[in-house]
């Protein structure tokens, strides 16, 4: 087994996957994932695929990856 499970869905945390091309969140968003990270300890990691962190990104994530590039991961066809 790779993983252990959770013994509570509230323990999950978030990975977002994009190019950062995403609307602004609303505030009632923010606020919801805000209340989360300080009552659950939530964490909302950013994969982002591109070359440049997005506002919208910054105001979801805790912590953001950047990938400049497919061929970082050995892809053929980036």
């Amino acid at each position: 087994m790779c993983c252990r499970p959770l013994s509570s869905p509230l323990q999950a945390d978030i990975l977002m996957v994009t190019d950062g091309e995403i609307p602004h969140p609303s505030e009632e968003i923010l606020s919801q994932l805000g209340a989360a990270r300080d009552s659950l300890g939530l964490e909302v990691h950013g994969l982002l695929v591109g070359r440049s962190v997005t506002p919208p990104m910054e105001a979801l994530c805790t912590h953001l990856h950047v990938f400049k590039s497919w061929s970082v991961v050995g892809a053929q066809n980036a």
